[in-house]
C-alpha cells in the first residue's frame, strides 16, 4: 500500500506539472507575437491615381517590385528643369526643389563621367539626368534618379524644418524600416519591402501604426 501511495503521488505530481506546462503553452498560443507575413516579390497592386488617399498626390498606376521589373509604372518623367510643370498639383516649393536637384545632379554626373574619361556624347546618352517622381504627401515624396551611364536609385525626399531634402536612397527595393521611418504612404511606393536584413519581403500597405 505504501508503495502504491508513492506511485500515485508521483504520478499526480507529473500530471499536475504536465497540466501546468500545457496551460502555459495554451496561453502563449492564445497571444502570439504578431510578425510580418512573407509575401512573394511578384505582388502587384493597381493604383487609382485620380482617387488617392487624403493628403496624397500619386502619379503612378501600378505598384510592383524592381526584382520583377519597375517598382512602379507611369511615374512622371523629367529630364529638363522645365519638366517639373508635369507634376500635377505639386506644391511650388517641391517643384523648385526638384528643378534645383536636377541641375545639381547634372553637374555631378558630368564630373563623374569626366573622371571615367568619357562624356555624354561618347556614351550616346539620351539625357544627362532623369528624375521620376512617384508621388507626394504632406512632408515626403518618392521617386527614382538616373544619370547618363550611371546607376539609378530610388529616393525618398523629406520636407523638414520647411525645406525639402533627399532623406534616403536605395537600390533593389526599399527596406521596410526606411518606409516606416519616413511615413511613406503605400500609394507612392512599391508593393513590397524588405525586412530581416534584406532576406525576406512582405506586403507594404503603409507605415506601421496607420
Amino acid at each position: 500500500m505504501t508503495a502504491h501511495r508513492r506511485v500515485t503521488t508521483t504520478g499526480g505530481k507529473i500530471a499536475l506539472a504536465a497540466f501546468a506546462l500545457a496551460a502555459l503553452a495554451g496561453c502563449s498560443m492564445a497571444t502570439p507575437h504578431p510578425g510580418p507575413v512573407p509575401t512573394s516579390l511578384n505582388r502587384v497592386v493597381e493604383v487609382d491615381r485620380f482617387n488617392p488617399p487624403e493628403g496624397v498626390i500619386t502619379y503612378i498606376s501600378e505598384r510592383g517590385n524592381p526584382a520583377y521589373g519597375p517598382s512602379v509604372r507611369d511615374a512622371v518623367e523629367m529630364e529638363e528643369a522645365d519638366d517639373v510643370d508635369r507634376l500635377r498639383d505639386a506644391p511650388e516649393d517641391f517643384k523648385a526643389f526638384i528643378a534645383a536637384e536636377m541641375a545639381e545632379r547634372a553637374d555631378v554626373v558630368r564630373a563623374e563621367l569626366a573622371e571615367k574619361g568619357t562624356t555624354e556624347a561618347i556614351e550616346d546618352c539620351d539625357f544627362t539626368v532623369q528624375f521620376r517622381v512617384w508621388g507626394i504627401a504632406d512632408d515626403v515624396a518618392t521617386g527614382r534618379v538616373r544619370g547618363c551611364d550611371l546607376d539609378s536609385f530610388d529616393v525618398i525626399w523629406q520636407k523638414k524644418d520647411g525645406e525639402w531634402r533627399q532623406a534616403s536612397r536605395q537600390q533593389g527595393g526599399w527596406d521596410c524600416a526606411e518606409l516606416d521611418r519616413y511615413r511613406v504612404p503605400a500609394a507612392i511606393t512599391a508593393a513590397v519591402c524588405w525586412y530581416d536584413n534584406g532576406r525576406k519581403t512582405r506586403a507594404y500597405n503603409g507605415p506601421s501604426g496607420t
